[in-house]
């Protein structure tokens, strides 16, 4: 039971760390290089009515140096970041996937997997479905 409870909160800390890494990691950087793309244009396209379209010249000397240094910095944070985590996260054992005497018997064997024998002994519990 033990190892079954181990797996989920695995399983769903995976999934927590995949959804901000998604939301930190991915939808920053558009609107980052966006803000620069704008601000590194020269001439905008303006229509008859009034409304600014698309850029037509870009300063690409500027664009390239503020390109290279919004890179730059996110990597900077990506590292301070990463360094952060490495030295306050506590060192934990290594732990087997089985822990105890009790889950050993609980388990079902390669054998008797090999044998297509899949039931478990008497006052074993089956928290593993292999249909």
């Amino acid at each position: 039971k033990q190892w079954y409870q181990r797996r989920v909160r695995g399983t769903t800390a995976q999934g927590l760390r995949q959804f901000a890494t998604r939301i930190f990691g991915t939808l920053p950087s558009p609107l980052i290089f966006g803000w620069i793309l704008d601000k590194m244009c020269s001439v905008w396209r303006v229509t008859s009515d009034g409304t600014v379209g698309n850029c037509w010249i870009y300063d690409v000397d500027n664009l390239m140096l503020w390109f290279v240094l919004a890179q730059v910095i996110m990597k900077a944070f990506s590292c301070i970041f990463l360094w952060l985590a490495w030295w306050w996260y506590p060192t934990q054992p290594a732990i087997s996937p089985l822990t105890s005497e009790t889950e050993e018997n609980e388990a079902i064997s390669m054998e008797q997997i090999k044998n297509g024998d899949t039931t478990p002994a008497a006052g074993e519990l089956n928290d593993v479905s292999l249909e």
